[in-house]
């Protein structure tokens, strides 16, 4: 690049010589003339000039703006940017990229190199564009072809002729070489965020290779942002550094307006996380209903009827305050899958779940007043609802379904609901809900009573995975998810049921005649014939960044009319791998985020059988944690739940083949085909573990709407015998390592606790856990039994000896970590380290609730029905 005048306009500007091979091939430099001309059309005061392509004694070069001052990078050589600094620039830098987005074109090489910032403060965007121009040149495509879709160049930048997206600012699809998008622009301005206020890489890598590798791989040093960052800030730079595309934000725009916001607002409406330190997640959870009294306070005076004009559509965001320190997120934190917020139907009150004093509890607003008082009797409560008349909430708590009136009094006790995932009050005072881990829907009578199935399942040909029910208007039907994904309605009078998408969970029916419902981190709709039960459309996306929980809960509540709350955040489903060692330090495994299932590491500790969703679609792959390596296992099936065989040769399996669901097993080199092992099974199993001899396989068995425990015999073929059949619910039984013993939750006591008992018995039984209990493992050598209770992981010395004895259980670290059906962890064989799944959301918060008023008239004009 080179200082020029311009004889002609006589102004100073900068020169670009074009490398030889353009200078040399016509055709190639055709192109990226045409390209040039279409760039040279940006006129934005945030973006360098092109003024033209001009030759002179046989060489090119590309004239210029040009632009005093420092580059971002040579600006951040000498250290972070002050925030306020940090955030202006970037709001000129999204300035930039929003104009160039409006025409279509991106850059695909926005890193600080590429900002430069005059003495005057003035940002201005170099090479906008050049890549995908140079790029469309040397790939050598033909007329006609998007050169967006063009892959990306990986070649070394010291050859001649090339300019390329840099390395620690690609995108991850842009490092795959996949189709790009103006998403590819917002991950590379989250790199930049990220540098200016750290002041290193989000991304870095001793090789460029090793780069790719962290940015396809790991995530960035998250605990390096300084505690004094904004809440609101961290939360973009989290969104703008989604690896998945589909769940990265989506304009550029918002992040402009985000930025402006925070430099714009008040000191309380940008609080700083250093505000909730040093043991911010602790305050963090203990002010959640603080914060939300506040909030729902301040949103009704700015909202109330009296102020929104009939048919008139607000947006309101509600930004932390240093009088209410605690973003949305510290509600129900530790209750992953299940819903937080209920607005009655005619929208005068709000009742939600918060965390305060250690437990969680349900609060009750009403909307035309200014207090907001606890619900008394509700401790340990999720999944709130209304019953149709605004009198009584629905809610789960202590493993029961109950109720409880507005008027006052005691909850009361319904029925038996152990891991109830969704609950909903039919005008015909009859309660839908599922009550155990996905099993099926149930029914009961809002009075109590026995429930009853609601569907006629062959539980020995389906699985009965279902969850979120609602019933819907006149009381004809029932809307539900499955829990792999997809919605289906089931008509009560002729027992039909009928698949209506096979994407989505957490269904609402809306009275514009759409049905509302959530998928991955976004709101989506489509229309809905009530009388024929099917939909008349295709889905449509109406709000983008809505809280998503692993297993399908979106965090949105809307009452009949059209008013709308939901909890920002992003789709919790994409997981990332960590090991987590005894004392709560974490390192990544090194895999990128996906849908993980339960997974389980082999006995030698080399391997990792994993089931991961795609499209639907459960497979379970290897992971070589020696080679670090993943190899596909199983192929397009539904399965699940691998066990190991204690030699390690085989791995068995539950899954959905042919429609019906039976045990597996496949060697574990992956060579051969997979072989059903079992066949006229009692009930639906999911295999937990084996004894030590390899004969036998503990499982989980569904048969009604409880669980129990059986045992499987490989060597007896076709043998099935019941270990512990009781009026509770019992799970995840596992075999001491020397067979002698198990290992298994119960929820006699009215919550999950970790018992044992002698196998095959018979004996008595020893508690484990005193104050709650899941998911318990043996180490090889059986001297501890791990297990985990909400954001808790425990440990307690077991003796099974001549004189059986179990320890106090001893907390070893906090989460909180994902929480998924199945085991949601395993141990290492030595016992030191633990491996879980973090969330995309992991110790950041959540900084606002976010309300709609008359959010129906924005859904009618995204989703019309034909009706209108």
């Amino acid at each position: 690049v080179y200082l020029a005048e311009d004889t002609n306009l006589k102004r100073k500007v900068a020169i670009k010589v074009l490398p030889q091979p353009f200078a040399l091939d016509k055709e190639m430099l055709a192109r990226f003339e045409r390209e040039a001309r279409i760039l040279a059309s940006l006129n934005h005061p945030n973006i360098a000039t092109i003024h033209g392509l001009e030759k002179s004694d046989g060489q090119q070069f590309l004239v210029m703006e040009l632009v005093k001052g420092e580059t971002l990078a040579e600006r951040i050589m000498r250290g972070p940017l002050p925030p306020d600094e940090a955030l202006e620039v970037c709001r000129q830098i999204a300035e930039g990229l929003e104009s160039a987005h409006e025409r279509g074109i991106i850059h695909r090489d926005l890193k600080p190199a590429n900002v430069k910032v005059t003495p005057e403060g003035k940002v201005k965007i170099l090479d906008f564009g050049l890549a995908k121009a140079f790029e469309s040149a040397v790939s050598g495509e033909a007329p006609g072809v998007d050169s967006s879709r063009s892959p990306t160049i990986t070649l070394e930048s010291s050859h001649s002729g090339v300019i390329l997206g840099t390395a620690a600012y690609m995108s991850p699809e842009q490092a795959r070489g996949k189709p790009l998008d103006k998403k590819t622009d917002i991950w590379s301005f989250g790199c930049v965020l990220f540098e200016a206020i750290i002041g290193r890489q989000a991304f870095k890598g001793d090789t460029i290779s090793d780069t790719i590798a962290a940015i396809l791989k790991s995530e960035p040093d998250w605990k390096a942002i300084p505690e004094t960052t904004p809440l609101k800030l961290r939360d973009l730079l989290l969104r703008c550094l989604q690896k998945d595309p589909h769940n990265r934000l989506h304009d550029i725009a918002d992040a402009r307006i985000d930025i402006e916001d925070i430099l714009t607002g008040t000191p309380a409406d940008i609080i700083p996380a250093a505000r909730l330190a040093p043991k911010w997640r602790i305050l963090f959870w203990i002010m959640g209903g603080l914060f939300l009294i506040a909030s729902s306070v301040l949103l009704w005076k700015i909202f109330s009827p009296s102020r929104t004009k009939p048919g008139q559509v607000h947006h309101l965001m509600i930004r932390l305050s240093e009088r209410a320190p605690l973003a949305p997120s510290g509600i129900f934190p530790l209750g992953i899958g299940r819903t937080t917020l209920t607005l009655s139907p005619d929208g005068s009150m709000l009742t939600f779940v918060a965390l305060a004093d250690g437990h969680t509890q349900l609060y009750l607003r009403q909307m035309d007043q200014d207090d907001i008082k606890p619900i008394l009797g509700t401790e340990g409560a999720h999944s709130p609802f209304f019953s149709p008349d605004g009198r009584w909430i629905g809610f789960f708590a202590d493993e029961k379904l109950k109720k409880v009136a507005l008027s006052g009094g005691e909850p009361e006790t319904l029925c038996a609901a152990s891991l109830a995932f969704g609950g909903s009050w039919g005008s015909d005072d009859v309660i839908y809900f599922v009550p155990t881990d996905f099993t099926e829907i149930w029914k009961v009578s809002s009075a109590g009573g026995v429930p009853e199935p609601l569907m006629a399942l062959d539980t020995q040909k389906e699985s009965p995975e279902y969850n979120w029910p609602e019933v819907l208007p006149g009381g004809n039907a029932v809307l539900y998810s499955h829990r792999d994904g997809g919605v289906a309605v089931y008509a009560l009078k002729s027992g039909k049921r009928k698949m209506l998408l096979d994407k989505g969970s957490y269904a609402r029916y809306s009275p514009t005649g759409h049905i509302v419902f959530g998928d991955r981190g976004k709101l989506r709709a489509v229309p809905f014939d009530l009388d024929k039960l099917e939909v008349t459309g295709l889905p449509v996306t109406v709000l983008d960044g809505i809280k998503t929980e692993f297993l399908g809960a979106a965090q949105f509540t809307y009452s009949k009319d059209g008013s709308l709350i939901y909890v920002p955040g992003v789709d919790a489903t994409l997981g990332t791998l960590m090991w987590i060692d005894r004392n709560g330090k974490s390192e990544p495994l090194g895999l990128p985020q996906a849908d993980y299932g339960a997974f389980k590491i082999s006995p030698d500790g080399d391997m990792v059988a994993i089931p991961i969703k795609e499209e639907g679609s459960t497979d379970i792959w290897i992971y070589n944690l020696i080679r670090a390596t993943l190899t596909r296992f199983t192929f397009g099936q539904s399965d699940s739940g691998p066990i190991w065989t204690p030699d390690g040769k085989w791995i068995i399996f539950r899954s959905e083949r042919g429609g019906t669901n039976h045990f597996y097993r496949k060697l574990a080199d992956g060579s051969g085909e997979a072989e059903q092992i079992t066949d006229n099974e009692p009930c639906i199993g999911t295999p937990i573990s084996f004894s030590p001899d390899g004969n036998l396989i503990s499982y989980i068995c569904r048969t009604t709407q409880l669980m129990d425990i059986w045992i499987f015999s490989m060597k007896d073929g076709q043998a099935y015998k019941p270990f512990l059949q009781t009026q509770f619910t019992e799970s995840f039984p596992a075999f001491s390592p020397d067979g002698r013993w198990i290992a298994y939750n119960s929820d006699e006591s009215g919550r999950w606790e970790v018992y044992i008992r002698p196998y095959p018995g018979p004996g008595g039984k020893w508690r484990v856990s005193t104050d709650g209990g899941e998911e318990s493992r043996w180490t090889q050598n059986g001297k501890e039994l791990f297990f985990r209770f909400g954001n808790k992981w425990m440990v307690a010395k077991v003796n099974t000896g001549d004189k059986f004895g179990v320890g106090k259980p001893q907390v070893l670290f906090e989460g909180p970590y994902i929480n998924i059906p199945g085991y949601s962890y395993d141990i290492s064989p030595d016992g030191q380290r633990f491996l879980v799944i973090e969330g995309p959301e992991q110790g950041l918060a959540v900084g606002q609730l976010s309300v709609i008023t008359n959010w129906f008239e924005e859904l009618k004009r995204l989703v019309p029905t034909g009706n209108e």
